[in-house]
C-alpha cells in the first residue's frame, strides 16, 4: 500500500500499449516445454527477450534517484508480479540475460510456491530495475500498471485473444495476439523511447529464437 500511493504521489506516469502478434510465441512456448519436459508459460519468454534487451534500452533498467539521477544497471533483474492469494508480492528474477527459459520457469514455480506459504525473504523482494505485472486471467486485454518507486517503467503483460483478420492475398484468418503496456516515469522517459522499447519487445516476441530453452 505505502509503495502504490507513493507512485501515485511521486511519479508522473505515461502509459502506452502495443499489440504483439502471439502464434509463433505461443508455438515457441510449446517447443521449450516440450524440449524442456517443464511447463512454461509465456511471461517466462517475455522475462527472457525483456532482459535481453538491457544494453539497447538502458534506460529503462535504471535506478531512479531522489534527484532524478540514474544509476544504470549492470544486470537485468526482473521484478514479476505474484498473487496467489496471500498478497501481491514482487519478487526479483536474477540477472534473467543469464537464464534459458527453462531456468525462468524453475524460479518463478520457486518463488510462487514461497509467495504461498509466505516464506519469501526481504532479499527475494529487493533491487528489482524493471517489473513485469501479469494479468493472464481470460479476456484481460489491458491493465495500466504502477511504476515501481526507484524504477523507470512497468510492463504490463495480458492473456491471449483471438482475432479474424486479413493476409496479405486477402484470404481470411484467425490469429492470436496479446497486448503489452508499458507504465513510464515520464521525467525519465519519453513517449518515443516508451515506444522504442515496446516494439524492441514485441520483434522479440514476435520472432524467437529457436533454441530459446537453452
Amino acid at each position: 500500500a505505502r509503495q502504490v500511493s507513493r507512485s501515485h504521489a511521486t511519479i508522473p506516469a505515461a502509459f502506452a500499449v502495443i499489440k504483439v502478434l502471439a502464434d509463433e510465441l505461443i508455438r515457441q512456448q510449446e517447443l521449450v516445454g516440450k524440449q524442456a519436459r517443464a511447463l512454461i508459460g509465456i511471461p517466462e519468454l517475455v522475462i527472457a527477450a525483456v532482459a535481453a534487451l538491457r544494453g539497447a534500452h538502458p534506460r529503462c533498467f535504471a535506478a531512479v534517484r531522489e534527484d532524478l539521477s540514474l544509476e544504470l544497471a549492470e544486470r537485468a533483474d526482473i521484478g514479476v508480479t505474484i498473487d496467489v492469494g496471500t498478497g501481491l508480492y514482487v519478487p526479483v528474477i536474477r540477472d534473467a540475460a543469464h537464464l534459458g527459459v527453462p531456468e525462468i520457469s524453475a524460479r518463478l514455480m520457486d518463488l510462487r510456491f514461497r509467495a504461498m506459504r509466505r516464506t519469501l525473504r526481504e532479499e527475494d523482494l529487493a533491487g528489482g530495475r524493471i517489473t513485469l505485472a501479469l494479468h493472464m486471467d481470460p479476456g484481460i486485454v489491458l491493465a495500466q500498471p504502477v511504476v515501481a518507486p526507484g524504477q523507470s517503467c512497468t510492463l504490463a503483460l495480458c492473456a491471449p485473444q483471438h482475432e479474424v483478420g486479413l493476409a496479405a492475398d486477402g484470404t481470411v484468418i484467425a490469429y492470436r495476439y496479446l497486448h503489452l503496456g508499458l507504465a513510464y516515469d515520464h521525467r525519465i522517459l519519453n513517449g518515443r523511447d516508451a515506444v522504442a522499447f515496446l516494439t524492441s519487445v514485441k520483434t522479440a516476441l514476435e520472432s524467437p529464437v529457436s533454441g530459446a530453452g537453452s
